[in-house]
């Protein structure tokens, strides 16, 4: 039997508790799961304040609380309001495994750009969005990763004002 004082005892408890810690927190990454379902995540990255977002040639920028068009569209100010909230309330589904979403968009132009600049962040977040039949890829290159929208959610998100 180890004879320690109470400190020594102590020190043990607290390194293998922060060893376990360190275990359990690294597992999740560690783990393979076979068939990964998608993952419902938000659009915009979240608690993120929008300054402007470009919707092909048309600027939308935040002016105080509410949003103005440069050069100017025929939308009113609560038009745009409702427009960005629904930016960032949308949410997609995140396949980890994107190899389908890399195939299906393969040598294909995509059919809108969006450029998005957050508050404190130096390079904008660039969203590319690639209409198929049945559903919509998005490239989102701000976090490395493939989202998938219905065509409903991609009316929604540019509506025929921001069009090319």
């Amino acid at each position: 039997m180890l004879r320690l004082s109470r400190k020594g005892w102590n020190n043990i408890l607290i390194f293998s508790m922060f060893i376990m810690i360190m275990v359990f927190n690294g597992l999740h990454k560690r783990i393979e799961f076979g068939d990964v379902s998608p993952t419902d995540v938000p659009l915009l990255p979240e608690g993120e304040l929008v300054l402007t977002m470009r919707l092909g040639d048309i600027a939308i920028e935040r002016i105080g609380q509410s949003w103005r068009t440069n050069p100017n569209v025929d939308v009113d100010a609560e038009q745009l309001a409702k427009l960005m909230f629904r930016w960032k309330g949308q949410r997609a589904q995140w396949h980890q495994q994107d190899e389908e979403a890399k195939l299906m968009t393969e040598g294909t132009e995509p059919e809108h750009f969006v450029i998005v600049t957050l508050a404190g962040k130096s390079d904008g977040a660039v969203y590319t969005f690639y209409p198929q039949l049945e559903r919509v890829w998005v490239r989102d290159q701000y976090q490395q990763r493939w989202l998938e929208i219905s065509k409903a959610q991609l009316e929604l998100l540019i509506p025929k004002p921001f069009r090319p």
